[in-house]
């Protein structure tokens, strides 16, 4: 894989789950509702067979795109109304998913200047 790709999967995770945050968000108040959290899938347990290297010092890395999953948070507590969207940790996570994405896309810019001073522009 690339650098692009990458960045790319990072910045594809921080969109969703900026999407799942804010889901959260707007349904704190709706009964029933169970928060979502996007999760990295692990490459290790998901497909060994793929994780094959040519030198015992090289480090194994198999990342996509698609490498997340969305799923239901089971570790909030529910509250009365059977909704387990806690507003304060939504709040934490998108501050922190936005520092996540700024990051990668400091990233991004970076190695295209890099590469533009390279061929001398």
């Amino acid at each position: 894989m690339s650098f692009i790709d990458d960045i790319s999967g990072i910045m594809n995770y921080s969109v969703r789950k900026r999407d799942a945050i804010s889901n959260n968000i707007s349904n704190q108040a709706t009964p029933n509702y169970k928060a979502q959290v996007v999760k990295w899938n692990d490459a290790m347990h998901k497909n060994g067979d793929d994780l094959k290297v040519t030198n015992k010092g090289h480090i194994p890395l198999q990342q996509s795109n698609d490498s997340f999953t969305i799923e239901t948070d089971n570790e909030t507590q529910v509250r009365s109304d059977g909704n387990n969207v806690d507003q304060n940790k939504e709040i934490v996570e998108m501050m922190k998913n936005n520092q996540l994405f700024s990051t990668s896309l400091n990233a991004l810019n970076n190695y295209y200047e890099a590469m533009g001073a390279a061929r001398g522009k």
